[in-house]
């Protein structure tokens, strides 16, 4: 078994840029005094949307991909600049949904900022 039913879920703003590659990463942490919470096992997808009834996904990442990677408790984002770089300049939202023993449950969820880079590779 898994740590899933103990995820709690965030919300939060992100921003990113098209001459750069979206790279950060979140500590999980749950009670009081908090604790890191193992995200072992657990797989995680994200999309990005310019609303969530769009059928189009303007970015996707994923532990599948290693585009989202789990370290201990950290969930890790990296995604490459060319990707970045393709996506166009909106205000997107997303979710991240986890998956693991047979139950899927949402994460994370918010407003992602993609704006175009001032430098120029």
């Amino acid at each position: 078994m898994t740590n899933i039913l103990q995820l709690p879920l965030f919300e939060a703003v992100i921003e990113t840029h098209s001459n750069e590659r979206a790279r950060t990463s979140f500590l999980v942490q749950t009670g009081d005094p908090p604790a890191d919470l193992a995200l072992a096992g657990i797989a995680f997808k994200l999309q990005l949307r310019t609303a969530a009834k769009d059928r189009n996904v303007h970015l996707e990442a994923s532990t599948t991909d290693s585009r989202l990677t789990i370290t201990g408790a950290t969930l890790g984002v990296d995604i490459p600049r060319t990707v970045m770089a393709a996506l166009g300049e909106a205000d997107y939202v997303f979710d991240i949904v986890a998956t693991a023993d047979g139950i899927e449950r949402r994460f994370m969820y918010g407003t992602w900022r993609h704006r175009i880079g001032v430098t120029k590779p």
